[in-house]
């Protein structure tokens, strides 16, 4: 709705500004962008530009310039089955995932993170207002490598020991640390336990964008002066589609969206004054950017 508003006023002033106003629309965020806006910037070159302006979920008053990297895997455990009272002649899958996906919650969170100066700075900064929007504990988190392993099975009875187990996990890289060292550790951990193996099946690196960039500049401007507040620039917890820009096309790119009530949940919703205000920032936004 916000980018609607802003192509219409944009075009009854078209006198007033030159370049061009590109906006992309996507079904499959939510599935990691694949078929969407990673497709329309292979191949459709008007979807590409100099800059760009993410409405996805957030705050208009917590900027968002880079995103943390993410890898999917898929653990797999082999035992030995046999009966649960004949512990002694069988080897438990599930007893051999257990030990790998406490370790990785371990010794993957305790990387070290090389970020550079800039990012760590504008994450503690930020930390105040962020964490107002975003939860306590955001801005550990955007400085740490996350697991969360959401799926596992394995067995078929209580009273047997369990020949195979599986889990698949979400893990979440800050800027500072690359999917090859968190690779590395996995392997380091699946090759010491016995039976066990990994795979990935999707991942990408920690990606921003730099925060000197005048689409910051503006957008940061446009936020005080509709909202009366000035904003602050952070990383991102989670995905959007903005990282294909920053990846695909190295496009400077900042999310600005609205904040969600209930995200993910029964009865999710916006405030309207907040869509209103939006449409405004976004639409200054474009005209200082190619106005200028």
């Amino acid at each position: 709705a916000s980018y609607l508003v802003t192509f219409m006023i944009m075009a009854e002033m078209r006198d007033s500004w030159s370049g061009e106003l590109v906006i992309t629309l996507a079904g499959d965020e939510e599935t990691m962008g694949v078929k969407g806006t990673k497709y329309l910037l292979d191949t459709v070159p008007h979807a590409s530009g100099d800059a760009m302006i993410s409405g996805d979920a957030g705050a208009s008053k917590v900027l968002r310039f880079g995103e943390k990297g993410l890898m999917w895997i898929e653990l797999n455990a082999i035992g030995k089955a046999s009966h649960g009272a004949h512990v002694h002649k069988g080897e438990n899958a599930i007893d051999r995932l257990v030990e790998g996906i406490d370790r990785m919650n371990k010794e993957l969170v305790s990387l070290k993170v090389n970020a550079p100066k800039e990012v760590t700075q504008a994450i503690k900064e930020s930390s105040e207002i962020s964490e107002r929007y975003s939860g306590e504990g955001e801005t550990e988190v955007l400085q740490q490598v996350t697991v969360n392993f959401g799926t596992i099975e394995g067995g078929v009875s209580p009273n047997l020991i369990p020949a195979k187990a599986s889990a698949q996990g979400d893990i979440r890289v800050p800027v500072g640390v690359s999917m090859s060292e968190v690779e590395q550790k996995i392997k380091e951990i699946t090759e010491s336990v016995e039976g066990l193996s990994y795979h990935i099946f999707r991942q990408y690196e920690p990606n921003r964008s730099d925060i000197n960039h005048e689409i910051f500049v503006f957008t940061a401007d446009n936020v005080e002066y509709i909202t009366g507040e000035k904003p602050v620039n952070t990383m991102r917890v989670g995905a959007s589609d903005a990282r294909h820009y920053r990846i695909s096309k190295n496009i400077p790119s900042v999310n600005c969206g609205l904040n969600p009530y209930n995200l993910g949940g029964p009865d999710e919703y916006i405030e309207i004054e907040e869509l209103t205000n939006l449409a405004k920032i976004h639409t200054l936004t474009a005209f200082d950017y190619l106005s200028e």
